[in-house]
């Protein structure tokens, strides 16, 4: 989730670095702080970049380890089966991460606000 995030924080930064910087410019004794304005447009840049390079990277990482675990040959590599475990539509009874989540009967509460006894 966070590498979806960086990229849409340093758009945020930009806008954000660009209102400081004209604001500065029309009224600089008031507002002020056009350094600070130019750091957070240049960190801005430098993230949205880095995001993106990010999300590319883990892309074609994917695609890579798809067709690499694909080949019989590394089937039992313990890369493989665990992006294969994680990759699986759940078809498989056994997989226990589809599984709801249960609660022990002691914890279930039947018809009242609180738990008996």
């Amino acid at each position: 989730m966070g590498l979806f995030l960086v990229p849409i924080l340093g758009i945020v930064a930009i806008v954000l670095a660009t209102m400081g910087m004209k604001a500065a410019k029309q009224d600089p004794m008031r507002v002020g702080g056009k350094g600070l304005a130019i750091a957070g447009l240049v960190l801005g840049i430098v993230s949205l970049v880095l995001g993106g390079l990010l999300l590319i990277l883990s892309l074609f990482a994917q695609a890579f380890l798809e067709e690499l675990c694909a080949d019989p040959q590394y089937a039992d590599l313990p890369s493989c089966q665990q992006f294969n475990a994680n990759n699986s539509l759940g078809t498989d009874a056994a997989t226990p991460r589809l599984a709801p989540p249960s609660m022990p009967p002691s914890r279930m509460v039947s018809g009242s606000a609180a738990p008996n006894g």
